[in-house]
């Protein structure tokens, strides 16, 4: 029984996943088709004051060059918004990079496609941050973990008594090995 219910969970986990995956493509009507980066979208930041924000996708009309302006407030004040030259490659006119910048915002990202001085597509993204991302996933693993155990125990508050009581073991394990790392650095030291 307890199989069933972590196939269940698995497939559910899998239609999200592939739900996210299809809002990810994203497509503008003016000519550029933007991969990255996405609405609400936070790059994680490699320190303090240094970020980056990945650009990428394709320009659907011919153009040579395409360029990108962020603009917002950072850690540091206002950036500049200054455009910057995209590396694209000229047979299928796609282009991705990482662009440096200090964290923050909520930034706008702002693309556009030019033919010699004319642009020919243009697209902006807002709400694109650079900080710090942190991954959720214990909680689900630990809700798959309680269901599992909690089934093959017999469901019910008898199941779930194991479950939690097999977790709470667990959290004890891991918080006296971490007492016991802590102490052992103290003494090394």
């Amino acid at each position: 029984m307890s199989c069933v219910y972590l196939q269940i969970s698995i497939a559910v986990l899998g239609a999200c996943l592939l739900a996210n995956v299809s809002e990810c493509a994203g497509s503008d009507a003016q000519g550029v088709d933007v991969l990255s980066p996405r609405e609400y979208q936070v790059f994680q930041r490699q320190s303090r004051y240094d970020g980056q924000v990945l650009v990428s996708g394709s320009v659907r009309p011919k153009c040579d060059k395409v360029e990108v302006r962020i603009t917002g407030k950072s850690l540091k004040g206002e950036l500049r918004g200054k455009w910057q030259r995209v590396p694209m490659a000229a047979s299928t006119r796609a282009f991705n990079a990482r662009i440096p910048v200090v964290p923050g915002g909520w930034y706008r990202v702002e693309l556009r496609a030019l033919d010699g001085s004319k642009v020919v597509a243009q697209a902006a993204v807002d709400r694109v941050g650079v900080g710090e991302v942190f991954v959720g996933a214990g909680q689900l693993l630990c809700g798959v973990l309680i269901g599992a155990i909690a089934s093959s125990a017999g469901g019910g508050a008898l199941g779930y008594r194991e479950a939690f009581g097999t977790i709470a073991a667990l959290v004890a394990v891991m918080v006296l090995a971490s007492v016991g790392l802590a102490n052992r650095r103290a003494t090394a030291s």
